[in-house]
């Protein structure tokens, strides 16, 4: 897969999360679920989009290796929970 391709998906799941969320706050028998939220909701979506563009960034790395597609999706669950946190290389932050 390419970039535009995963770009494409991230854009379409971010989407279809954010429908969800809509859908959610607007019928009250769906509002009583104090896990499922709008915002747990958009902010699943924008982890799951996420992960979808770091797939050809880690696709790359591992190209060669051993059990690729296993190592491309473990580092890139890694690397979106990096984004996520701020525990995130910090020596990668200083050089730019």
């Amino acid at each position: 897969m390419n970039w535009t391709a995963n770009l494409m998906i991230a854009i379409t799941l971010l989407l279809v999360f954010i429908v969800v969320a809509i859908v959610i706050s607007t019928k009250s028998y769906l509002r009583s679920n104090r896990i499922i939220t709008p915002f747990n909701t958009v902010f699943a979506g924008l982890f799951v989009a996420t992960f979808v563009l770091m797939i050809p960034v880690y696709n790359a790395i591992c190209s060669g290796a051993q059990l690729q597609s296993l190592k491309t999706i473990l580092f890139a669950i890694q690397g979106t929970f990096q984004v996520f946190t701020i525990d995130a290389d910090s020596t990668l932050i200083s050089r730019t």
